[in-house]
């Protein structure tokens, strides 16, 4: 079946046939596909849900975006991803917790979980405009010691591959995400860069705070029904 194709594929063997499977579909092309309004990898939609407090139904139906696609396509792995948690705003988790405030500030403009963020509609993403970690040298160094310890995985966060996995768990191969130690959240990437030569134990300290974070982000989601 799909999932042993997949790992077959991992395990460098020789499957029946190429494994496929999607790193997201633009809204556009989900909503031809599907027929509706799609919220998977539609940062703007994903916002409103929450700015309305609708949080877990913003999860739930990415959930099912994710579910319905891959039933229309027949691929064999899927790749949960959402392109607004820890890529953008917070490296603890890749789905925005229900609880967690969004407020519009202007047509693009949005303050999620306290970082500034621009929706570009040209790429269906955000861009950051003020990071979660400071710039300043100084700042980030605070920061970073006062914060390096926290690595709690909200369990809401993972919700959408709970729901997933009881659909495809050993069907289809479900793919988590980490992203690796050069995030966003060190926006301008000029000034991280600055670090690697001036600041050994600042650039030290940046890449153990999301290391942590990224084991703990990969557990949590192994343990929600991620194979890997």
């Amino acid at each position: 079946n799909s999932f042993r194709r997949f790992e077959e594929a991992l395990l460098i063997k020789e499957p029946d046939t190429v494994p496929i499977y999607l790193l997201g579909l633009p809204p556009p092309l989900g909503e031809r596909l599907l027929g509706r309004k799609t919220v998977w990898r539609n940062p703007a939609l994903y916002l409103e849900l929450f700015e309305k407090g609708k949080g877990e139904e913003a999860n739930r139906r990415v959930a099912q975006d994710i579910i319905d696609t891959y039933k229309k396509l027949d691929l064999d792995a899927i790749r949960i991803s959402c392109i607004i948690g820890q890529w953008i705003t917070e490296p603890n988790y890749e789905f925005l917790p229900p609880n967690i405030k969004v407020k519009k500030l202007s047509e693009k403009l949005y303050e999620i979980n306290g970082v500034i963020a621009q929706y570009s509609p040209e790429i269906y993403g955000l861009l950051i405009k003020e990071p979660l970690i400071p710039i300043r040298k100084e700042d980030a160094k605070k920061y970073l010691k006062e914060h390096i310890n926290e690595t709690y995985i909200p369990p809401e966060s993972v919700e959408p591959i709970r729901i997933i996995a009881k659909e495809y768990k050993g069907k289809k191969f479900i793919l988590g995400i980490s992203w690796g130690s050069f995030y966003n959240v060190y926006h301008p990437f000029d000034k991280y860069m600055l670090w690697l030569r001036e600041d050994k134990e600042l650039f030290k300290l940046g890449i153990e705070f999301m290391t942590r974070r990224a084991k703990e982000f990969i557990k949590a989601q192994i343990d929600a029904g991620a194979d890997g």
